[in-house]
């Protein structure tokens, strides 16, 4: 544990995230203060120091650094994503994709565009993004923002996508929906194509894998909480979007239901999740500010040390044979030699 510096006591931080190799992390404010503007930070974990301060124009929904730490994407309330550039020449660029565009004209039945959530996907060399209007569209990470996947139609009934996560194995996409006339829901995508050596330039397209509503929370334009995927790409976790309960539902992605429900009565509402990338573990950030760790419950069996030994659910009887355990002439002993009364020279 190293102290790399803290915010003044005004400043609530409400994004965290780590570069690929994790030496660095990225820390973003969402609120504005009358004395300080919001902000990211990056911090350097080797040098136990700050980094790269960017001050940004309003408060971010949603910050996330780039894998290699050479820049770091921004959400707002209003207008589209901006990659800000955090290397020897720092600038900024807005990310430019059809669903970021503006529907609110007047006479337009749509609900405007914003706001736009996105994240990276892979190494950073794409960028998904999804709209108020339940749109999602995905562009590669370049000058131009080459479309790798079309803008989808919107879903049905949804209202905004909320967040964009991906699972460790970079196939499957989650995208955390608000509900509309429904309670909310996540969706699960694959992506198809457009991912070979050959076809850098070629679209992808999605597949939908399924839905997974939130089992406490049944309210209309309700949204789930935080979602993670396991880290063996298995199975699928979202926090509740009830207030006032730490409840953590587990699907299992192959057959698409509910494995178990992670609950305590003395925990505070879950703000964030995530999985430890090569064990089963999950930490959770509750909002008191204590974190609850879950881990696998090892059941013993010392009977694994044992080669050829079977294991009994119950006492069973057992009828010894009359010779099983007498002992062949072959296996009977011989007679050790004499000890030989030769003395030994201990000393060379």
């Amino acid at each position: 544990e190293r102290n790399c510096g803290c915010l003044p006591p005004d400043q609530a931080v409400t994004s965290v995230s780590f570069t690929g190799d994790g030496s660095r992390v990225l820390t973003a404010t969402g609120f504005a203060h009358e004395s300080r503007a919001p902000n990211a930070v990056l911090y350097d974990l080797a040098e136990a120091k700050v980094a790269v301060e960017v001050v940004l124009p309003s408060p971010p929904t949603f910050a996330r650094v780039h894998p290699n730490g050479a820049e770091f994407l921004a959400c707002f309330h209003q207008g589209p994503p901006v990659i800000y550039s955090i290397s020897s020449a720092p600038s900024s660029r807005q990310v430019q994709a059809s669903v970021c565009l503006p529907k609110d004209k007047e006479g337009s039945s749509h609900p405007p565009a914003w706001p736009v959530t996105a994240n990276y996907l892979g190494d950073g060399d794409r960028v998904a993004l999804g709209n108020a209007s339940g749109e999602v569209e995905i562009v590669r990470n370049d000058l131009a923002f080459s479309v790798a996947m079309r803008r989808t139609a919107p879903i049905a009934d949804s209202g905004a996508i909320k967040a964009i996560v991906e699972n460790q194995a970079r196939t499957l996409i989650a995208l955390n929906i608000a509900g509309r006339s429904q309670q909310g829901f996540v969706r699960i995508l694959q992506l198809v194509g457009g991912e070979g050596e050959g076809d850098r330039g070629a679209e992808c397209a999605s597949n939908v894998v399924g839905d997974f509503h939130d089992p406490a929370c049944f309210a209309k334009g309700s949204s789930l909480g935080w979602v993670a995927f396991s880290w063996d790409n298995g199975h699928l976790l979202a926090t509740s979007g009830a207030e006032s309960k730490h409840h953590l539902s587990v699907w299992n992605l192959e057959t698409q239901k509910l494995s178990c429900v992670l609950e305590s009565s003395g925990l505070q509402p879950v703000w964030h999740a995530a999985w430890r990338p090569n064990r089963a573990a999950l930490v959770t950030v509750n909002a008191d500010g204590n974190c609850s760790v879950f881990g696998k419950k090892e059941k013993e069996n010392w009977s694994c040390f044992a080669p050829g030994f079977r294991e009994l659910e119950k006492n069973e009887e057992y009828v010894e044979q009359e010779d099983e355990f007498d002992a062949s002439p072959a296996e009977q002993r011989t007679p050790a030699p004499p000890h030989s009364r030769d003395l030994v020279n201990i000393l060379t």
